[in-house]
């Protein structure tokens, strides 16, 4: 993946983010990370942890699911040895 392209889920969590007028300072709180860091993860500079992205599934109801931040193996769906 471009580290400088967001990823689907990044997209479709500032989607989220701007539907519901929500201020990134106010989700960065909810989900205990800072704003930098929340922007960092909407420009595709940086992805949460594990226990953030199960953090933001429940703050979006489930919009940025937590399966979304997971990378794709390169060569098919089943890329394992």
């Amino acid at each position: 993946m471009d580290r400088n392209r967001p990823s689907p889920a990044a997209l479709n969590l500032r989607s989220h983010l701007k539907e519901n007028a929500t201020k990134q300072i106010d989700f960065a709180k909810a989900v205990g990370i800072s704003p930098g860091f929340l922007n960092d993860i909407l420009k595709g500079r940086r992805r949460p942890s594990f226990e953030k992205a199960v953090k933001i599934q429940l703050e979006t109801g489930g919009v940025v699911a937590l399966d979304m931040w997971v990378r794709k193996p390169e060569g098919g769906a089943d890329a394992r040895a």
